[in-house]
């Protein structure tokens, strides 16, 4: 079992009071991981790569999946927005449907 620690902040290296008191805002987070896993990570985190620390890459992955969390609850609301707009009766009719569903396919093509 592998062990990698990650810290996340903000610094500000300002001299000025007004800017240090806007203070320093970190969290760690150690996380155990098999050395399998690990060794993925450190893959990743290669500097090679797109990332250059484990960390980095820990944050882009916690950000793609905040962002997918973001994006399934907008869906949700869509979603509910339109039973309760066709439950009033305000809603398309299934031609001007179909049109709009012509009209991408004929784009796709």
């Amino acid at each position: 079992m592998s062990n990698i620690d990650i810290a996340s902040g903000m610094q500000n290296n300002s001299s000025s009071n007004l800017d240090k008191e806007a203070a320093v805002m970190t969290s760690s987070l150690h996380v155990s991981l098999p050395d399998e896993m690990r060794a993925f990570v450190d893959m990743r985190a290669n500097g090679k790569s797109q990332y250059t620390t484990p960390s980095e890459y820990v944050r882009a992955l916690i950000r793609e999946d905040m962002a997918r969390e973001e994006d399934r609850r907008y869906a949700i609301r869509s979603l509910l927005r339109a039973e309760e707009e066709f439950r009033r009766g305000e809603m398309l009719p299934l031609s001007a449907l179909d049109a709009v569903d012509a009209e991408l396919d004929e784009e796709l093509r």
